[in-house]
């Protein structure tokens, strides 16, 4: 790495480098080392190289670090690195395809296999674009494994790895010997998974798989108990000790590491985030300056435009609103004045009916003649259409009324609604088409059913239930 970084020399020997000492620093438990090396190599590449393969592998060695400190979202990241790479980098792919193993394996222990097994299927999709059969021969192996794992899969597991056997290479050796063990183990096939896990745990540790190791020893002491074969459990034992404090104290270390690793990513995390908070507040505050003066010119320009604009408004409104009520009063009085006009021609009528009872024996109630005309005076027509100008100039009056007293009849409110416009007993009568005497008895009886005080007169009283207060 140090030549490569002296001379320039960026080529397949630099991540390779980075690969092999960041797999060593993993084995010693160097968890820091072997990350910031790889951060490193992340960092340094072109920003117009994007695709330099050494990212790539650091990337890996990255998620294979982060999943041994347990830190899974930090593993996933750096994994999604690879696995989004240009899929047209066809020497990559293998690469790719790995990654998505990685992924696999770091789901598995979130207790994701569904999610798992899609990723080896992603894998087996690429080794099959490069026709990579060792890759798939490990995807496969991962895919067995996962199977195993669950319940009504166990059987499907167990047959794939008899399928595997005699064609995992030699360094693949113990991960098969351990899932398959694990996968007897499971299924309740002591005697058969006591010679794999045999073999697992010396294979483990000659590769340096500690943790593989013990977990392999830990099901191998339940074999052994299982079978009986209690003479070789309690030879196996003090080695099955020595691997469990070997992994405590790998577990001490990963703990500190994963402690150091998140207190440092934090912390740069902050200081990060304070900076850019920094650098924004500083744009913030140019920006707000900037804002805040266009917005006082734009605030102040529209503040009087709005002002100009309403005041117009509102006195176009007032005067419009001003000509429909002197309209619809208009029409009111005029109504007023057809149904009096009305009244005059039938009184002129009862005065000739009176001259004919003068020279005629037999009399009639010239009254009850013009009470029974009072129903040609207002068609429903004319009475709907001076209801609806009352109601538009008295908005509010028939309901106040009627709120006051719910018995009030149809030629109550008729009768109200004139004493409203202040007409007299004489207007009445003549719009109402009766006699001055049947407008006070109607005016007596309206004063009864709204409770008027005696001796009050009773429109001004009529006036004052219709009329708004404020």
């Amino acid at each position: 790495m140090d030549i490569a970084r002296r001379t320039g020399f960026r080529g397949g020997l630099y991540p390779h480098a980075i690969a092999r000492l960041a797999d060593i620093y993993l084995h010693q438990g160097k968890y820091e080392q072997s990350i910031a090396l790889c951060r490193q190599a992340i960092a340094s590449t072109p920003s117009d190289k994007p695709d330099e393969q050494g990212q790539y592998i650091a990337a890996e060695n990255l998620t294979e670090a982060y999943r041994r400190l347990g830190l899974y979202d930090e593993a996933l990241r750096y994994c999604a690195i690879v696995t989004d790479a240009p899929k047209d980098f066809e020497i990559l792919n293998n690469l790719r395809g790995r990654s998505y193993i990685n992924k696999a394996a770091v789901l598995a222990e979130m207790n994701r296999s569904a999610d798992a097994l899609v990723a080896l299927q992603q894998a087996d999709s690429c080794f099959n674009r490069t026709g990579n059969d060792y890759y798939k021969l490990q995807a496969a192996l991962e895919r067995a494994h996962l199977l195993t794992l669950q319940p009504d899969s166990l059987e499907a597991g167990l047959r794939i790895f008899t399928t595997l056997e005699g064609q995992i290479p030699a360094h693949r050796q113990a991960f098969y010997l351990y899932y398959y063990g694990s996968a007897c183990a499971q299924a309740g096939q002591y005697s058969r998974a006591i010679p794999l896990l045999e073999s697992a745990v010396t294979e483990s540790e000659n590769i340096s798989e500690r943790l593989m190791a013990h977990q392999a020893a830990r099901l191998l002491t339940e074999c052994y108990r299982h079978t009986g074969r209690l003479a070789l459990l309690a030879d196996f034992l003090p080695r099955y000790q020595a691997l469990s404090d070997s992994i405590a104290s790998d577990a001490k270390i990963r703990q500190l590491a994963a402690a150091n690793i998140r207190f440092e990513t934090e912390k740069k995390e902050q200081e990060n985030r304070a900076l850019t908070a920094e650098v924004a507040l500083k744009d913030s505050r140019l920006r707000t300056t900037l804002l805040v003066g266009t917005l006082c010119l734009l605030l102040a320009a529209g503040t009087i435009v709005w002002v100009v604009m309403r005041h117009r408004a509102i006195r176009i409104r007032q005067e419009a609103a001003a000509t429909l009520l002197r309209e619809q009063e208009a029409q009111l009085h005029s109504l007023i004045r057809d149904r009096q006009q009305l009244n005059d021609r039938n009184l002129d009528l009862v005065r000739q009916l009176s001259d004919i009872q003068a020279t005629h024996e037999n009399t009639c109630n010239l009254d009850s003649i013009m009470e029974s005309l009072q129903q040609s005076l207002f068609s429903k027509e004319d009475a709907e259409r001076f209801r609806q100008n009352f109601s538009a100039v008295y908005p509010t009056a028939l309901n106040r009324l009627r709120s006051r007293c719910p018995d009030l009849t149809y030629s109550d409110e008729l009768f109200c609604m004139l004493a409203m416009l202040q007409l007299d007993n004489f207007e009445m009568a003549r719009t109402l088409g009766i006699s001055k005497s049947s407008v006070s008895k109607t005016r007596y009886r309206i004063r009864i059913k709204l409770g008027l005080p005696e001796g009050a007169d009773a429109d001004t009283e009529i006036r004052k239930v219709m009329s708004v207060k404020e």
